[in-house]
């Protein structure tokens, strides 16, 4: 069976380990959020309702992502 896609709120836990200290949080977020729509993860960035969790980090030896998308129940 296929994975499915994400058409339900969720909470988006992004740690971004960057290479150097530039950028904002929010210019981020925008970037992960297209790019989860963009490879079919997310049916529209409209679901990622929330950022807990969510922080910018460094790290110049292994810069990278750590993303964990959880259902959001209200």
């Amino acid at each position: 069976e296929g994975a499915h896609v994400i058409d339900f709120p969720v909470n988006a836990r992004v740690i971004f380990f960057r290479d150097a200290l530039r950028g904002d949080a929010v210019g981020y977020y925008q970037a992960i959020a297209d790019a989860l729509e963009a490879a079919g993860v997310v049916e529209d960035d409209k679901w990622i309702v929330s950022w807990d969790g969510s922080r910018l980090e460094l790290d110049r030896k292994n810069p990278r992502l750590e993303i964990v998308l959880e259902r959001v129940v209200s």
